[in-house]
């Protein structure tokens, strides 16, 4: 397959797009991996074809013309939807009820979970470990006040369904996988406990070997 994967897999979006390739199976023709704390991403070559110096991006050069994309939500879609069409990682758009759940599951995703995961995970396991900075302790607080609402309304939504966007495993349920994997297995490890759905949730994940090959085995 002609796309070339730039990376840093030691931080959460790259990681969210190695999961969803892994998953598909997809066979990159080539992957360069980078510290993006060194800036090596931002090489002037880089700069040209991504002008935010951001990690993931791809090149694919199916075409005659090269084609070039970032963000990692918006890059696993592109990649379900012109290689992993069978993968039902994304539902057909003529399904307008299913295709409005995995829309609105999405939001949720980013504009709900992720403003508040994010930035939690940032303060209290990047920012000692990899950033040698003091984290604010404050502004964690804070974080955990306003991911415990989110992820009690995520808890009520997998009552009755089994994955975020309803019966079936799709592009959402990977979006939340690095967040969740560093508040589960780091930073919150309690944040489950009383959420017994969510964690049912979280246990299907885990078993699924895209996640392994990202994360290593529970088992």
């Amino acid at each position: 397959m002609p796309v070339t994967l730039h990376t840093d897999p030691h931080f959460p979006c790259p990681q969210r797009l190695q999961l969803v390739i892994e998953h598909l199976n997809l066979p990159l023709q080539e992957t360069f991996q980078y510290n993006i704390l060194k800036g090596e991403q931002k090489t002037e070559r880089l700069l040209k074809i991504n002008p935010a110096g951001s990690v993931p991006f791809i090149e694919d050069e199916l075409d005659a013309q090269p084609f070039f994309l970032a963000e990692s939500r918006a890059i696993a879609r592109y990649l379900v939807a012109r290689y992993g069409k069978d993968s039902g990682l994304m539902p057909d758009p003529s399904n307008l009820g299913e295709y409005a759940k995995f829309e609105q599951a999405a939001a949720v995703e980013v504009a709900g979970f992720d403003p508040a995961a994010n930035p939690l995970v940032l303060e209290e396991h990047f920012k000692p470990n990899l950033f040698e900075r003091d984290p604010d302790l404050h502004l964690a607080q804070w974080l955990r006040k306003r991911l415990d609402p989110v992820l009690s309304n995520l808890n009520n939504t997998l009552k009755t369904q089994p994955f975020m966007a309803g019966e079936k495993l799709t592009l959402v349920d990977f979006f939340y996988v690095p967040y969740t994997h560093y508040l589960v297995e780091i930073v919150w490890p309690s944040c489950f406990e009383e959420r017994p759905h969510l964690a049912a949730w979280w246990a299907s994940m885990t078993k699924l070997a895209a996640y392994k090959s990202v994360y290593g085995s529970k088992e």
